[in-house]
């Protein structure tokens, strides 16, 4: 009888133990609760998620088609380009139109001022041929004075000899000069006229050879006039001829500038072909914006939607180890196994299983119990027949004391062993982990030491370490939005959208030349610093995208080009006011009458 209680007592204190032992494994309500709030909480969010989803990729294919019917309402972008060709050509005519009325202009100035100096030159020939006639007249009267005194001298001449003769001339007799009879006697004879009449004559001979000067100096003066009158005449038939050319092309700039501003109408409708140019341009530009901004929204939601689905699939991992774990549980206490996998339905089995442990528990503590009962009675019982009987009551015990013994050492040899293999496991997975990490490494080095392993190698450390640098700037550059990532694929990290990893392609315009440019500067840096030279960069437009803000960083990333070696060239390309203000060599182009580009200063022309 005492065997059989011993029996019932070692069956139900098993029995407790089992389930004492399973007690670790009937999660706590505490230890769950978080599991089954945190599977509702996923649950709501990617229900949110997903809605939030549905609205954007609407919002997303609306934008793209209002992109699309904009782009539909000026004729797509090709014709969008050609009317900025026509705006250009209209532009070209304009200007073509103003320099041809200012040449007409300086013409007919230039025309106004020859025939004032013809007419001035006319006059000039006219005042010279008086003046050279009225010199002439009076070197003919000098020269007539002239000869009038070299009578007076001859006559005062011969008075001289006469009175010279007087002393030996009688009246009555011959003449012993001229052999006639002396009637009277000659006057004695005057010293001052002959004086007189030789002063006569040197003055009349000084006033014909002043006159003849003068007249030589008026037919010199008159030959001028004639020459200017001449050169007149040329420059008001030279500019009649120019006014000539300046009106004709005038007339065909002015057609030229109707025929383009008809053709600009007929693509942008009526009115200023730049502003309809530039409304149109901004409907496509406002629409492609708002495109982007959607599939960015759009983007953005599906990649909330997948951070819940992976919250969901973590939660649902939770749920699917609580199940297995709530599966062995019922194996073990041997009822109907857990179906499902709802968070109701496993939180469900959970109380269940949980409620069934408790039972299960409270009924073996209530058979051990009543099984100690029971041996103590049947131990009384036997200590009252032994000592009736003259036996000692431990005789049992030392037997179940060394068969326990007995049991004990071989459990403990048993342990032993499964220890010293479990250490030898322990040892070999060490082994297979270092052996695992030397095949790693050899089958790295393997790829790397091939013929183009190491240059693979070398240029992803290149492009690491460019896209590292160029972030910083890039980070700068967009106001401390945008960075490159850390690999070298030169993927963009959107830093006000927690980190978001996204493709250059993503961004705008005026973004994907901020990043160009970042790549630059980080470009002439690396270069500087190991010594090499890039002398030139070439940047192509981007800037209109910009901002005042983002311009004034563009600009100033441009000077850190140039910054410290005056040998590097940086080309500009761009239409913006703001940069041909900063700008000191300016080389500007325009289209001629045949759309053909041309420059229009800041270059030497061939």
């Amino acid at each position: 009888m005492i065997r059989e209680a011993e029996g019932r007592l070692k069956a139900a204190a098993a029995e407790a133990a089992i389930l004492d032992s399973l007690a670790d494994q009937v999660p706590t309500q505490e230890a769950t609760a978080g599991l089954f709030a945190e599977a509702d909480a996923a649950t709501a969010v990617m229900a949110e998620a997903e809605a939030a989803a549905i609205r954007t990729e609407a919002s997303a294919v609306r934008a793209a088609e209002a992109w699309e019917g904009a782009l539909a309402a000026v004729g797509g972008r090709s014709a969008l380009e050609r009317a900025a060709d026509v705006v250009a050509s209209v532009r070209g005519a304009l200007t073509d139109r103003d320099r041809e009325r200012a040449r007409l202009d300086e013409a007919e100035s230039l025309l106004t001022a020859a025939e004032s100096d013809v007419a001035d030159a006319a006059e000039a020939v006219r005042l010279a041929e008086q003046e050279a006639r009225r010199g002439g007249e009076a070197v003919v009267a000098a020269a007539e004075a002239e000869q009038t005194a070299r009578d007076s001298l001859h006559r005062a001449h011969q008075a001289e000899r006469v009175s010279l003769l007087r002393s030996g001339l009688t009246v009555g007799e011959p003449c012993p000069v001229c052999d006639q009879m002396v009637a009277t006697l000659p006057p004695a004879r005057s010293a001052p006229v002959l004086d007189a009449a030789q002063d006569g004559l040197t003055e009349a001979v000084a006033k014909t050879a002043a006159l003849r000067e003068a007249e030589g100096l008026a037919k010199a003066r008159l030959a001028e006039s004639k020459a200017a009158a001449a050169a007149a005449a040329k420059r008001v038939k030279d500019a009649a001829a120019m006014v000539s050319r300046s009106s004709k092309a005038l007339a065909e700039a002015e057609a030229a500038t109707d025929a383009q501003s008809k053709a600009a109408a007929a693509i942008l409708g009526d009115g200023d072909p730049a502003q309809r140019l530039a409304e149109a341009r901004a409907s496509v530009s406002a629409a492609e914006e708002n495109e982007r901004e959607a599939q960015a929204a759009a983007a953005k939601c599906r990649s909330e939607v997948e951070a819940a689905r992976a919250r969901l699939d973590t939660v649902a991992k939770g749920l699917s180890a609580l199940r297995r774990d709530l599966a062995n549980l019922a194996g073990r206490l041997g009822v109907e196994e857990v179906t499902g996998d709802d968070p109701a339905g496993i939180e469900g089995a959970l109380r269940g299983l949980r409620g069934e442990w408790i039972r299960r528990r409270a009924s073996a503590q209530e058979k051990r119990e009543h099984a100690e009962r029971e041996l103590e009675a049947a131990t009384a019982a036997r200590a009252d027949l032994l000592g009736g009987a003259g036996l000692s009551a431990s005789d049992d015990i030392v037997e179940v004391a060394t068969e326990a013994a007995k049991e004990a050492t071989g459990i403990a040899a048993e342990v032993r062993l499964a220890e010293k293999r479990l250490a030898e496991l322990e040892s070999l997975a060490g082994e297979e982990k270092e052996l695992v990490a030397a095949s790693s490494l050899l089958e790295r080095l393997n790829l790397d030491l091939r013929p183009s392993g190491f240059l693979e190698f070398v240029l992803d450390e290149r492009r690491r370490s460019l896209a590292d640098l160029a972030g910083v700037h890039f980070e700068t550059l967009s106001a401390g939005r945008y960075r490159f990532s850390d690999d070298a694929d030169f993927n963009l990290v959107d830093l006000n959208a927690a980190d978001l990893v996204r493709a250059p392609a993503s961004l705008s315009g005026g973004e994907t030349f901020l990043a160009s440019l970042s790549l630059a500067l980080a470009l002439a840096e690396i270069v500087a610093r190991e010594g090499g030279r890039l002398d030139a960069f070439f940047l192509d437009e981007g800037f209109g995208s910009l901002d005042p803000e983002h311009l004034d960083l563009a600009m100033d990333g441009i000077e850190r080009l140039v910054a410290g070696n005056t040998e590097r060239v940086v080309v500009v390309v761009s239409h913006v006011q703001e940069m041909r203000d900063r700008v000191e060599d300016l080389i500007v182009l325009d289209r001629d009458e045949l759309g053909s580009t041309r420059v229009v200063r800041g270059a030497a022309k061939s």
